[in-house]
């Protein structure tokens, strides 16, 4: 009978003594399913926009290709026509007409040279964007990579204050149930239409500036006109220099015409090489789309993967978390029961009572320890996290860096056309060595490091963790002593009944 009331006022001093503690553990388990598809559903709200900007991308690209090649030919027609004019004088100064062949495959060149300044500038716009763009798409996915849970017990005390522990659970629980904290639908629609401006602007600014050039080549090859026929003596099937004044629509149209009468007996200008550029990086473009695309759905099942580890080391944690707090409070609720069985007029009440309070004040030094060790974990996790997304973006980064563009530089698609397509062959193969594999090889080893990492920050908490709770029973063995030798306690028996 004596047991059985015990055992009652055990039961009683359990649920009543600190239920606000078993509260934090509820409420952080009532939390942890929501993390990992809140994670994760904000995560494929950012891949989307970055696959749309993915496509856009390749969208600008061909646009730019495209109009490179609108004014490719058109260049070679003008030059064509040249070299027509002049292969038709009989009567004009062979040496005069000599130095303009020179004179207009010159200005075809500086035409070439302001192309390739034209792209490279729209590639150093579509580098800057692309920085700007993945900067901000970085501070979304920050956000929600160190989505920080085990951060609600800095400052506090889960045996001395659980009660903000659990007021900062539940806002993290509503911030969690609430997804749109993270990114709204929004913030994703602004990034679209911000990508979607970026790439209109750097297409506007390629076509003015292709603009300019080729008009400027129109001057050059206008004065080679004038100079076949008031220098060299040459007499012009066709005039399109004349009236300087007239619009490109109608010069093109005049070229269009004369060319078509000219061109009867073959093509003159000899630049198969400058279509050939034009043909092979159009032929790329969709292929890069395609790996850009494969390499990325492995980004985006590293992210994935990254998000579990860290869904099961919430779970982990917490469990750890909740088998020392349970052995704190049992350890507390068994020598509270030893006390309330005593006997007061054997046992010094008093003495007990002061046993009790430092019972109570060193289970909220236990409770410090214990934030001490979470603090360190979560500080630990957040840095590996950092670590691990900040390495996730350097491949993504290096995987969306479609400079495809870059294989003008140095060069002149009219000039060095064949320098220009070794580099799109380089590229080409490449692509065709399905260089994924050496991303999907990362990821492997990023993951796998992740994760051991994960698994010495858990071990390191359950070691500092154990440490605090060894240091607890050391205590409670001083503690039965003092009840025993100072206050007079029976302890005979005692530890069973409780038990019972």
């Amino acid at each position: 009978m004596k047991s059985i009331i015990v055992l009652v006022a055990i039961v009683g001093i359990a649920a009543a003594g600190r239920p606000d503690t078993e509260r934090v553990i509820t409420t952080f388990k009532q939390i942890a399913p929501l993390y990992k598809p809140t994670i994760q559903e904000a995560q494929t709200i950012i891949n989307a926009i970055k696959s749309n900007a993915t496509n856009q991308l390749a969208e600008l690209h061909l646009a730019i290709i495209g109009k490179k090649e609108g004014y490719v030919q058109q260049v070679i027609g003008r030059e064509d026509y040249i070299l027509q004019q002049i292969s038709t004088q009989r009567s004009a100064d062979q040496v005069c007409m000599s130095f303009v062949r020179t004179s207009s495959e010159m200005n075809v060149n500086l035409a070439g040279v302001s192309f390739t300044n034209c792209i490279n500038a729209a590639d150093e716009a579509i580098k800057t964007k692309l920085e700007e763009y993945y900067g901000y798409m970085g501070d979304y996915e920050q956000k929600v990579s160190l989505l920080r849970l085990l951060d609600v017990f800095q400052g506090q005390n889960v045996f001395h204050s659980p009660q903000p522990i659990i007021a900062r659970l539940n806002a993290k629980m509503e911030a969690l149930r609430n997804s749109s904290s993270l990114i709204t639908e929004n913030d994703a629609q602004f990034m679209i239409n911000q990508v979607r401006n970026d790439m209109q602007t750097i297409q506007l600014a390629y076509s003015n500036c292709m603009g300019v050039a080729y008009g400027l080549l129109g001057q050059g090859l206008n004065m080679c006109e004038m100079q076949m026929t008031m220098i060299c003596g040459a007499v012009l099937s066709c005039d399109i220099g004349k009236g300087m004044g007239n619009s490109c629509a109608d010069v093109n149209m005049k070229l269009l015409v004369c060319v078509v009468l000219l061109l009867a007996g073959g093509s003159y200008a000899g630049r198969p090489g400058a279509q050939e550029v034009i043909e092979k990086f159009r032929a790329i473009v969709p292929g890069y789309l395609a790996a850009m695309g494969k390499d990325q759905q492995q980004l985006v099942t590293l992210e994935r993967q990254g998000t579990d580890a860290i869904a099961q080391f919430h779970s982990d944690i917490m469990l750890a978390k909740e088998t020392f707090v349970l052995s704190i409070t049992g350890q507390e609720d068994t020598l509270i029961g030893l006390i309330n069985a005593q006997n007061r007029s054997i046992a010094d009440g008093q003495c007990m009572q002061f046993v009790s309070t430092a019972l109570n004040e060193t289970v909220n030094v236990i409770g410090v320890a214990y934030t001490k060790c979470i603090n360190a974990a979560d500080e630990s996790l957040s840095s590996n996290i950092s670590s691990y997304y900040g390495t996730i973006g350097e491949l993504e980064q290096a995987v969306v860096d479609v400079r495809l563009l870059d294989v003008f530089r140095g060069d002149n698609v009219f000039y060095t056309p064949d320098s220009i397509v070794a580099k799109l062959r380089q590229k080409e193969s490449e692509l065709n060595a399905n260089n994924s594999t050496t991303v999907a090889g990362e990821m492997r080893e990023e993951i796998a490091a992740f994760q051991a990492d994960l698994a010495k920050i858990r071990e390191r908490y359950i070691g500092c963790m154990t440490v605090a709770e060894m240091s607890f029973r050391s205590y409670m063995e001083l503690a039965r002593q003092q009840l025993a030798v100072i206050c007079g306690a029976l302890l005979e028996n005692a530890p069973n009944d409780v038990a019972a």
